[in-house]
């Protein structure tokens, strides 16, 4: 078996192999942290989980939006829409 080339194996010698135990904490917490949007409704615009039962999604000229319930869903699509139909006049 042939032994690999120094520079490759300096090269290994600088991973730490507790890397990735560490790293899966950070990556736990930065999934967490993403995952908070606001809501889409300009009149409300609250924090909301993405996660959450709550949450609701709507595609509106092939962009997705989300709200935090149904009222919010309600107006604010009708909204995005009124907007989007004055901006094309």
């Amino acid at each position: 078996m042939q032994s690999l080339p120094r520079e490759l194996l300096n090269h290994i010698s600088t991973f730490d192999p507790t890397h990735r135990e560490r790293f899966a904490i950070v990556l736990a917490e930065l999934v967490e942290e993403v995952n908070w949007t606001y809501c889409h409704n300009d009149m409300c615009e609250k924090d909301v989980h993405m996660s959450s039962d709550d949450y609701i999604t709507t595609i509106i000229s092939g962009r997705e939006y989300g709200f935090c319930c149904e009222h919010c869903e309600s107006y604010g699509s009708w909204s995005i829409r009124y907007d989007l139909r004055k901006m094309s006049r």
